[in-house]
């Protein structure tokens, strides 16, 4: 495991514990930000599997494999703009609120498996690019910011 992908297990094992740590009430409270913990989520694991896109094709300038989609069933235009942050949240929020937490939890787990398998197969050149460095630091800091809202609504238990 390069140093990279072990920065980011570090943030989400810290935050994977506190997800098995959330009983059915607390997957369906809000947390602070407005969205449940379940909602929170999805939107998450949406990002973890945004990673293959943002590596391969943003930053490699490389084409995306043809079954490239994600888990809510959002498939990117090749020939349309990335929709802003706030389309995609709401989006995979959506898509999270009418799934078990279960689903949700299941889903989380598999873009993590994801976003691991892209950062082991970095090259060596990769490793020290500031690109990939800013983009695990920024995700350890959504996973961390994430992090407080779980441990919030655990302290409410």
């Amino acid at each position: 495991m390069n140093d990279l992908a072990e920065q980011f297990d570090a943030t989400w094992f810290r935050f994977r514990a506190a997800v098995d740590d959330l009983g059915d009430a607390q997957m369906e409270s809000p947390t602070r930000v407005g969205w449940t913990a379940k909602e929170m989520l999805g939107h998450l694991g949406f990002w973890l599997e945004a990673t293959e896109g943002v590596i391969v094709a943003i930053f490699r300038g490389e084409p995306l494999r043809d079954d490239f989609a994600f888990e809510s069933g959002y498939v990117p235009d090749p020939d349309a703009p990335w929709p802003t942050a706030d389309v995609h949240n709401a989006r995979e929020a959506s898509w999270a609120r009418s799934r078990s937490a279960a689903e949700v939890v299941a889903r989380l787990d598999a873009g993590h498996a994801v976003f691991t398998s892209v950062l082991e197969a970095l090259r060596a050149d990769e490793l020290t690019d500031d690109r990939y460095r800013n983009y695990v630091d920024h995700m350890c800091s959504e996973f961390d910011a994430h992090l407080e809202e779980l441990q919030d609504l655990l302290l409410t238990a």
